[in-house]
This record gives C-alpha cells, sequence and structure tokens, in this order.
C-alpha cells in the first residue's frame, strides 16, 4: 500500500504541533556569516563583519557536524541565513548535506550572489522558499536604503531570473523612513509585475553590540497604521517566533516557539535562544543540540515578569511585539519595555 499524499500545509501543522507539545527542536534557523554584499543601514549584524569576526566563523565541517547533530534530535526545518549565505563559498556543500539529511530547507540572502549555475542547481534541489529583499522601485530608494551603490539593477535582474526558473520567491522589504513613499508603487511592482507576495516590515531592531543610531529611520505609529491599511494587514512581526500564548497577563517572559520547538545558531557555532537573545550560548563546536537545548532553554523558559513590571499588568500584553530579544537590544533586560513598541501597540 502506498503513502497517502496530503497537502504540505497540513503535514507541516500537524509535525509542528506534534515537535511543540513534545519538546522536540523540530526548526533550526542556522546563520552562516554575518557578511553580506549589502550594507543596510538598520540591519543588526553589519557590526561583525570584521576580519576579526569572520575568522571565528564554523568551518565547512563543522557546519556539517551541527547539521548532522540537528537532524539526529529531530530537526525537520532549516533555515539558512546571514548576512547572505552565498557569500561564503561552501555554502553548496553544506546546502547539499542538509538535503541529503532530509532537511526542509529556506535561505534568506540578498539575491546578489543567486549565479545562473546556482539557480540551476537550486531548480534541481528545490528549497522550500527563498526570501529575497526589495527596497524601493527606483534605484535612488533602493540603494539609499541597502546602503550600496550599482546593486539595484542587478538584484531586479535576479529577483526575475529566480522566478522565471520557477524558484519558490518571497519579497519581503524593511520600511523606513527613506523608503515609505514607494510603499504603494513597490507593492502593485511586486504583486503584479512579479507575480509574488509583497511582505513588508517595519521593524527596526538595535544592533547586537546594543547600537541605535538607525532607530532614528523608525516610523511613527501613525505611520505604521496607515500602511498597514494600504497593505490589508498587519506588518511586522517576520520572525517566526511570534507570540503563540496571548492570553492577558500571561506571567512568561518568553511566550513564542522559541526554545520549545525551535533553535538558533550563529556564525560562530554557538546555540542561542534566537536571533537576538545571546545571554547565554551553548557551544556546538564541543557540544551537541540535543544536550544544549536542554541545558540553554529550561532556565530561560522558566523566567516570569516581576511583580510591578509594566508588561505583566498590561491587559493588551499579547498582541504587542514587544518579546525579550527586543527588548533586551532595547533596554538592556530581558523584561524591559520599547517605548516605541508600547506605543505601536496602543
Amino acid at each position: 500500500m502506498g503513502i497517502a499524499e496530503q497537502e504540505y500545509g497540513d503535514f507541516s501543522a500537524r509535525l509542528y504541533g506534534k515537535a511543540y507539545n513534545g519538546r522536540i527542536p523540530a526548526v533550526g534557523h542556522f546563520e552562516l556569516t554575518f557578511k553580506c554584499p549589502l550594507e543596510c543601514m538598520f540591519c543588526y549584524c553589519t557590526v561583525y563583519t570584521s576580519p576579526e569576526h569572520t575568522r571565528r566563523e564554523v568551518t565547512t565541517e563543522q557546519a556539517v557536524r551541527i547539521l548532522d547533530q540537528a537532524a539526529d534530535a529531530g530537526c525537520l526545518w532549516m533555515t539558512f541565513s546571514g548576512g547572505d549565505p552565498f557569500i561564503r563559498p561552501d555554502f553548496m556543500q553544506i546546502y547539499n548535506h542538509a538535503i541529503a539529511r532530509g532537511l526542509i530547507c529556506t535561505i534568506f540572502c540578498s539575491g546578489l550572489l543567486a549565479t545562473d549555475e546556482w539557480i540551476r542547481h537550486l531548480q534541481k534541489n528545490p528549497p522550500l522558499k527563498i526570501e529575497l529583499p526589495l527596497y524601493g522601485i527606483t534605484k535612488a530608494t533602493y540603494e539609499a536604503t541597502s546602503g550600496k551603490k550599482n546593486t539595484f539593477e542587478r538584484a531586479v535582474a535576479n529577483i526575475r531570473k529566480m522566478i522565471a526558473a520557477g524558484l519558490p520567491i518571497r519579497i519581503k522589504s524593511k520600511i523606513i523612513d527613506l523608503n515609505a513613499h514607494e510603499v504603494p508603487a513597490l507593492k502593485h511592482f511586486v504583486e503584479t509585475e512579479l507575480g509574488v507576495d509583497f511582505n513588508p516590515s517595519w521593524d527596526l531592531y538595535p544592533r547586537l553590540d546594543g547600537s541605535k543610531d538607525h532607530l532614528a529611520h523608525r516610523l511613527n505609529p501613525l505611520e505604521v497604521r496607515k500602511l498597514e491599511a494600504l497593505n490589508d494587514g498587519p506588518m511586522g512581526c517576520e520572525s517566526s517566533t511570534a507570540n503563540l500564548v496571548s492570553d492577558e497577563l500571561n506571567p512568561k517572559v518568553f511566550r513564542c516557539a522559541s526554545g520549545v520547538n525551535s533553535f538558533y545558531v550563529n556564525p560562530y557555532g554557538e546555540l542561542n535562544f534566537c536571533t537576538f537573545v545571546r545571554q547565554a550560548s551553548y557551544d556546538l563546536k564541543t557540544g551537541n543540540i540535543a544536550h544544549g537545548v536542554a541545558q540553554l532553554y529550561d532556565h530561560l523558559l522558566s523566567m516570569t515578569y516581576d511583580d510591578g513590571t509594566s508588561c505583566k499588568s498590561c491587559a493588551i500584553q499579547g498582541s504587542c511585539g514587544n518579546c525579550p530579544g527586543h527588548a533586551v537590544l532595547e533596554t538592556g533586560s530581558l523584561t524591559g519595555k520599547s517605548q516605541y513598541l508600547c506605543d505601536e501597540n496602543h
């Protein structure tokens, strides 16, 4: 008797739920490098692109070992990101190993380094999706936002190539004061001319070193609401760790999937709670994912807000984007309050 076919959405929802309830680390995110051909002024990791930091990044052998650990621990979905993972000369070897281990892969990248060779290879070994940024409909706006001259034409050309090749492309765009005026035209271009969904986000996070000068480019809450109305739905919360528990007055600090059925690995082979929470880490170059998840996350998942903390007593906390990761970058505390997100939520 053959195996009955089922829709991917039904399959993934069923397995995701089982992994969540069983605390199986089924969802992985592996940031292979902080380097990128773009220099987006809002990027949280550009502070770690010097040669000194690049030399610390995992080797091919270490990356493959981490993927083996992930698969052995029950991982099914793996996202590769950066920076731009295509900037690593060994990325094809790493990607191929993930596919061979049965991982369902997603790639976050700039799109600028997608060569014809890579496009042909991805046609034969397709990922679940490839997420690419497009910051404007004009050269001036795109390059002012991306921080790199002479990149607009190549970005659009490569997006067109990948769509024409039948690759599963998802276009996203960080909306700030430099490109907000082009959102209507950009939405029309992406949906009508390219024929794919438009996924804008207004979230701006402090950088990993705590610097915040770029936050001056945030849209104010009223501007966000106007753009959400134009986009027919909420913008932001692009992370896979959006709140899963939305009841009012929930005392837990972490109310997302992080540490329950998901994990994050930074370019140095360190297991972290999520993209932004790096106070505690576990070295996967000498340890293993199964042990690291149990050791690192139990403490964080047990954390609750102290009495008197404003977020604990907030009646609309379940809809707020002020997650611990955002809070620790912006305030220095996992339980701190981002006044910007508080204002936006209210």
